[in-house]
Formats: C-alpha cells, structure tokens, sequence
C-alpha cells in the first residue's frame, strides 16, 4: 500500500513477565485500597546507604536495600496490511536503593525482532542502561 493510505482499525498487542527479590530483605508495599503498589516502592531500606568513619578513625558503612529483577516481554506489531514485526525482549536488572527517596538501577536487555516484512532484516540488540531516580 502507498504511503497515506487508511489502513482501518489496526489492533496490535504485547505483554510481559517479570520477577523481583530484595536480596536485603525489604518487600514492595502495596496499596490495598487502590489495588497496586503505593507510591513509595518500598517503606525505607533496612539500613539506608551511609559511609563514614567511626571514633576509631574506621569505615562504616550502611548497604541500602539491593533488587534483582527479570522480564521478559512480547510485542506484535502485525495488523491486517501493517506488518511491523515481533519483538521478544528479556531484560535484568540490579536496582539499589540508598534511602526510601532515591535509587539507582542497572539494567542488561537483550531483544530479538523478527516476523517483517519481506525485505527488512531482522536483528538483535543489546543494551545496557544506568538510571538515578529520585522521588519526591
């Protein structure tokens, strides 16, 4: 089909898997009343991140809350006259929160497209990403 051309009502779909655990122990807050996580992902870390040297002249230092998490995700962008592919994506991710207000996240993914069209190549990327966030 030409550029510009009505394509009707496309419908297209995606979904995802994911799991996290609190190496530390923490646990996610929920909000019951709303029926999903609460504003602030967790309540505060065990022990917020701190480093300083004690009466003795040593290091020492709070760890903060640490998270390992993984998904997996699926995106069809195939509808009718539009063929945009599949996407399969797994990502994991280290996520370290210093305080109940800030956090830092390391994420590795990894995503395959396939299902184009004929004459578009398919391909793999692989990303790695850094993230500060700070709530407030």
């Amino acid at each position: 089909m030409p550029a510009g051309t009505p394509h009707g009502n496309p419908t297209f779909w995606g979904g995802y898997v994911q799991a996290s655990y609190f190496l530390t122990g923490e646990n996610r807050i929920y909000d019951r009343r709303l029926g999903r996580l609460a504003a602030p992902y967790i309540a505060s870390p065990y022990t917020p991140f701190f480093l300083t040297r004690d009466e003795n002249g040593s290091f020492i230092w709070g760890r903060g809350a640490w998270e390992v998490a993984v998904r997996w995700n699926h995106l069809n962008l195939n509808s009718g006259a539009i063929n945009g592919g599949e996407s399969d994506a797994i990502e994991v991710g280290l996520n370290w929160y210093l305080s109940n207000n800030f956090k830092i996240q390391f994420e590795y993914l990894h995503q395959d497209r396939y299902g184009l069209k004929k004459g578009v190549n398919p391909g793999d990327l692989d990303g790695l990403g850094i993230r500060t966030q700070f709530f407030f």
